[in-house]
């Protein structure tokens, strides 16, 4: 949905603009529930549900009016932030390049980066200004990353439960992923976006490195280390003595099997089908499809970035 489709307040200067506001207020008056099937608004309209099927808590907006909440979230604007890649502390636009959109977590810097966070976007003047202003980044500091591909992996929210009487009960705040049947019973306040794009990152540094069998490019260990790099390099060696290169681009399709501590465990279905061997004439190497391969690969924050360290490539037709 286009921005200009979504009526959008403008931040209050000097105050983040998904920060709360005292007189802003929460009612769960109208929530209800389907027998089995879940929570619902009593006059439930588009904007309360998300594309995912999340249905989000509402609360009034009362931005510049009364005293700001600084440590408090507005679940619209949290979602807004977060589905248009609008810059949380502003309300403009974040910073997009062709590196991805810019991502500040106030982390501390010795701490791992975790791939799923509730911050949305940032612009270049907010995180520079947010390096200076704001008191817990001052205090812990901060991670700024690039993402390439953010994408929505769940909410966090308010878990309820129908009592014997029909009535709705509050029972927990809980995290939960888009995929999960619980997540019919859980009101949402803010949404998880799983920060994507570093193993799309390394299989571009491949391709590039391949269209030549160019095991020596300074572009694989950008994304890559270990073992990862060390297969990677292995491959381009052989095609370059095999007099072969490699045309076209794979398609990965990434999806996170564990997270646990700075490490990400990633399973992939890679369509090949466009990615083929040619000599060196221009001329295909044989009459051979592409196809589709499974690729495992585990992904650790090294240096102050993440990479892939392990990658394992199956046979054709894997997947």
């Amino acid at each position: 949905m286009s921005r200009s489709s979504r009526r959008i307040l403008l931040a209050f200067p000097g105050v983040p603009w998904m920060a709360t506001w005292d007189s802003e207020r929460s009612s769960t008056a109208l929530l209800e529930s389907v027998r089995g099937k879940g929570l619902r608004w009593f006059n439930e309209g588009p904007a309360d549900r998300d594309k995912h099927g999340g249905l989000w808590a509402r609360k009034t907006e009362r931005i510049g009016q009364g005293k700001p909440q600084y440590a408090g979230v507005h679940p619209r604007r949290q979602r807004l932030a977060m589905e248009l890649l609008l810059c949380h502390v502003c309300s403009g636009n974040s910073s997009v390049t062709v590196d991805g959109a810019l991502w500040m977590e106030p982390i501390r810097p010795g701490e791992p980066l975790m791939p799923y966070t509730t911050h949305p976007p940032v612009c270049v003047p907010c995180a520079v200004e947010s390096r200076e202003r704001c008191k817990r980044i001052r205090r812990t500091g901060a991670h700024t990353v690039r993402v390439a591909n953010p994408r929505p992996w769940g909410v966090i929210g308010m878990r309820y439960e129908p009592g014997a009487n029909g009535v709705l009960a509050p029972k927990e705040p809980v995290e939960v992923a888009y995929d999960d049947r619980n997540i019919r019973w859980v009101l949402a306040n803010q949404m998880i976006a799983y920060l994507d794009g570093v193993t799309r990152a390394m299989w571009g540094d491949l391709t590039q490195a391949s269209k030549t069998s160019d095991a020596s490019s300074k572009l694989l260990d950008d994304h890559a280390e270990g073992g990862a790099l060390q297969l990677m390099r292995y491959g381009l060696r052989n095609a370059k003595k095999a007099k072969r290169v490699v045309k076209g681009t794979p398609r990965p399709h990434p999806e996170v099997v564990s997270v646990k501590g700075g490490t990400v465990v990633i399973r992939d279905c890679v369509d090949g089908t466009d990615w083929l061997n040619y000599k060196l004439n221009g001329e295909p190497e044989d009459d051979n499809p592409g196809s589709h391969f499974k690729a495992d690969a585990t992904v650790k924050r090294s240096d102050g970035a993440w990479r892939v360290s392990r990658l394992y490539m199956h046979e054709s037709g894997s997947c």
